[in-house]
């Protein structure tokens, strides 16, 4: 997800669905704030700013799943 989201330069914006899918219930879509990483960008794509954005991924779907799990 980092290396093709940073090579296309396009927003990382997080969804969270809630509860667990099922056809013909109701269901929560959440949907975040684009995530940044202009300044890994100027880094260089590499192994290391990936694994960086990833972790920012991460966090911030951890973050959805406190606020609305």
């Amino acid at each position: 997800t980092a290396l093709l989201a940073m090579r296309a330069n396009v927003p990382v914006i997080p969804a969270y669905i809630t509860p667990k899918f099922r056809f013909f219930r109701r269901m929560h879509l959440y949907v975040g704030n684009p995530i940044p990483f202009a300044d890994l960008r100027e880094e260089g794509i590499n192994s290391e700013t990936c694994q960086e954005l990833n972790r920012r991924i991460t966090a911030c779907y951890a973050e959805m799943v406190r606020a609305h799990g």
